[in-house]
């Protein structure tokens, strides 16, 4: 276990509490390459790679080939597909999200010393609301990582120096295509009405911004992630959705004659397409009363009638949805 504790905060500002970010599911059993860290301050996980995107679109459409980016539908279509996927085995990731600073009402006007909901060192050391968990993305860039941002222009006058401490986080510092992370939140901007906050990880600063307007997306869920969500079987089969390879359909034997992650209870694509259709219908039809183990969906040695009824059942679909396959 991975656990970072931030020292960069001095006892004067001893009334914060600092994360520990602990590493969470690794790749490699017992190894490091986690895939989530938890974060003991505010009680959430966030997903390790901060441009998840990039790598798993889950077949969103508007996502920005060189950046990750995307509009604000495609961001709530995106957090949607990865809950429908079951990502890390679970089905309740979100976007971060903010409450009002003093606790209170949003303060849209924009600040520098972290006195409002728009602006720079929202929770920074040694402001009004130092420490608060009102923004979780201004709390992980200030206390948890140590960040500042980039020292320039009006209200970096007197930032101390804090780097670009991007931490155990993947992928947080620029996009591939050089811009600065910035990311969408949950929440709408209170009296802006279609505005949204995000929150730009190279200087800092939580803003405001429309529909329209392409930012990243990094997904948290609430509490720990670990120990790995057991009690989350979705098809009561014994198997938790996060090692299952069918997460709809029990199949306690886990049988994946194809190999393809996805097990043959819930893989009809035959031909591997990516969606059963009339082609794969075709090459049923061949293998009919045969024991080809591929079309032989339920596992009793022959392909029959009752292996036709879980076809008809997948027909038009992609096969899964397998917690092995993101």
């Amino acid at each position: 276990m991975l656990r970072m504790s931030v020292a960069l905060v001095c006892a004067t500002f001893s009334t914060a509490v600092v994360a520990d970010l602990q590493g969470r599911l690794p790749v490699t059993p017992g190894g490091s390459d986690y895939q989530a860290y938890y974060d003991t301050a505010l009680d959430i996980t966030w997903a390790a790679d901060a441009n998840l995107p990039m790598s798993h679109t889950f077949g969103v459409s508007g996502i920005q080939s060189g950046s990750g980016r995307m509009n604000r539908r495609s961001a709530e279509a995106w957090i949607a597909a990865l809950n429908e996927n079951h990502y890390l085995g679970v089905s309740s990731w979100r976007m971060p999200r903010v409450q009002p600073v003093d606790g209170s009402a949003f303060q849209l006007l924009s600040s520098c010393d972290g006195s409002t909901d728009r602006g720079w060192r929202i929770s920074a050391p040694g402001t009004l609301h130092e420490g608060t968990s009102a923004s979780e993305f201004a709390n992980l860039h200030y206390w948890t990582l140590g960040r500042w941002g980039q020292p320039s222009g009006p209200c970096f006058a007197d930032f101390p120096t804090g780097g670009f401490n991007t931490g155990p986080f993947a992928n947080l510092a620029v996009t591939p295509t050089g811009e600065s992370i910035s990311a969408w939140t949950e929440t709408p901007a209170g009296s802006q009405a279609g505005s949204w906050f995000v929150f730009r990880f190279l200087d800092g600063a939580q803003g405001t911004v429309g529909a329209g307007s392409f930012n990243n997306v990094w997904p948290v869920l609430d509490g720990d992630i670990y120990p790995p969500p057991v009690k989350e079987d979705t098809d009561g089969d014994g198997v938790p959705d996060y090692l299952d390879n069918c997460i709809l359909h029990p199949n306690p034997d886990q049988r994946d004659t194809s190999g393809s992650g996805f097990g043959n209870r819930c893989d009809a694509d035959l031909n591997g397409d990516g969606i059963v259709n009339f082609a794969d219908l075709a090459i049923f039809i061949s293998r009919f009363g045969t024991s080809d183990p591929d079309a032989d969906f339920n596992g009793d040695g022959v392909v029959n009638f009752f292996d036709l009824a879980i076809f008809i059942e997948l027909f038009g679909r992609p096969p899964g949805p397998s917690g092995l396959v993101p």
